[in-house]
């Protein structure tokens, strides 16, 4: 079930009921619309039976219409006031009738309460249903990195959509945590467990998912069947020329549904996903040692898709700090990183040596500030992940350097500390197999 939704009203009830049951039939809400009129209530007096009710709703529906007298019944401004007080302003809704004279408190915004056309009750029910439905498209304000630390917060979202108690965010703001569940999943090497749990939650409430809640899921489980196909040729990671080619159909695809969206994020945080993934792939295809495609063409793939990668962060990067400023620092901190060892990579298979250097001094500047950063304030297991793909960047450095210097030594004895606490932690992946041949040198 999605959120509770409290339906309070003046005058009568009957377009409340309306929207109660559209909600209930077609979009999976539990509604209740407010007051007591069987008088069956257990409180002592109705105006404790619609505290209750408030308290138990996640996000309440106020419809101001005027009574028989031609003004607003006081209770609704009661109730308005205790569900702003439980909910906050984001989560409240109110409606009126276009062309009818409401007297509204002075201290009223105008677009607090918005205007809807009306024909018939019906008709105005369904108005109603429309702006609640676009008035769910939120954005998530927490920063993404502390999201992916604090995965288990996006669990509990998820396992609350299937709760009695009601869902603890809409289908728009739950399409974006999957995103950073997914990359949660990844950093902390629990991808197979994130495809169980996703495909059991499918299976049981998919047909209700919005349309951004079911391309969020589409992308993240085909990037984790993606992530369980990655090889090792000589301690470097490819995929081969099906699994590319097939991923690349699907994330064309992916992106044609991504229509622009003036009402909140998710398209912008889909879109970064699916060109830095991409990006991702590609450099993992340039590794193919098989490939039909000749090497110099798959590193142009690479270089062509790292600068996507780079050009949509900075398309991103206003939309997103408006919200939260600290993902500059983090999320967006990361994937920068990923994207110019990556560019690195590529110029460095086309001879371009003084711009592959270039990019490379950047993915360390910006990897030495996350852990500095980060030391200290993120689950270990993170921080180790965090390390290890510094570590892969350094090794591009000094695989480059003809005799070792000192700092290069000292990072050595690093990298050596570091695989014996992943042995201890039984925590390895593909990638660690390139610094345990650095370190053997």
């Amino acid at each position: 079930m999605k959120d509770k939704i409290f339906i309070g009203w003046s005058g009568r009830p009957t377009i409340g009921e309306e929207v109660k049951r559209i909600l209930e039939s077609q979009y999976d809400y539990s509604c209740i619309v407010g007051g007591n009129f069987a008088n069956d209530s257990k409180m002592l007096s109705i105006g404790d039976t619609v505290l209750q009710q408030i308290k138990d709703a996640n996000q309440a529906i106020f419809i101001f219409e005027n009574k028989p007298t031609g003004v607003v019944s006081s209770n609704l401004f009661f109730e308005l006031g205790c569900a702003l007080a439980f909910h906050g302003i984001e989560k409240i809704h109110c409606v009126k009738k276009e062309k009818e004279n409401i007297d509204m408190p002075t201290d009223f915004d105008n677009s607090f309460v918005a205007t809807l056309p009306y024909v018939t009750d019906e008709q105005f029910a369904q108005n109603i249903i429309e702006y609640f439905i676009k008035r769910q498209c939120l954005n998530i304000k927490e920063e993404k990195f502390y999201l992916i630390n604090n995965r288990y917060s996006i669990r509990d979202k998820i396992k609350a959509y299937n709760s009695q108690s009601g869902s603890k965010c809409s289908d728009y703001e739950l399409a974006q945590y999957m995103f950073f569940y997914y990359e949660a999943s990844y950093m902390f090497d629990d991808v197979d467990s994130f495809e169980k749990e996703i495909r059991d939650f499918v299976e049981a409430k998919s047909m209700y998912f919005s349309k951004e809640l079911n391309l969020a899921i589409n992308i993240c489980l085909n990037e984790a069947d993606f992530n369980k196909k990655i090889k090792l040729y000589d301690n470097v990671p490819y995929v081969d020329d099906e699994t590319f080619f097939e991923d690349k159909e699907k994330n064309a695809f992916f992106r044609k549904q991504l229509l622009h969206d003036d009402l909140g994020c998710f398209n912008e945080w889909a879109k970064f996903f699916l060109v830095a993934w991409t990006n991702y792939h590609i450099y993992l295809y340039s590794n193919n040692p098989n490939s039909f495609i000749k090497p110099e063409e798959t590193a142009e793939m690479s270089r062509q898709a790292a600068i996507e990668s780079l050009k949509m962060i900075d398309e991103i990067e206003p939309a997103i700090i408006a919200i939260n400023a600290k993902d500059n620092d983090s999320i967006l901190a990361i994937y920068r990183s990923h994207s110019y060892r990556t560019l690195y990579l590529a110029l460095n298979k086309l001879g371009k040596i003084d711009e592959a250097q270039d990019s490379l001094e950047k993915s360390i500047e910006i990897r030495q500030k996350l852990l500095i950063d980060f030391e200290g304030r993120i689950d270990r297991q993170l921080y180790n992940n965090l390390s290890m793909e510094f570590y892969l960047i350094l090794i591009d450095k000094y695989n480059n350097i003809s005799s070792p210097d000192p700092l290069s030594l000292i990072y050595k004895r690093k990298m050596e500390t570091y695989l014996q606490g992943l042995k201890r932690d039984a925590n390895y992946n593909k990638h660690i197999k390139a610094i345990e041949a650095f370190i053997s040198k």
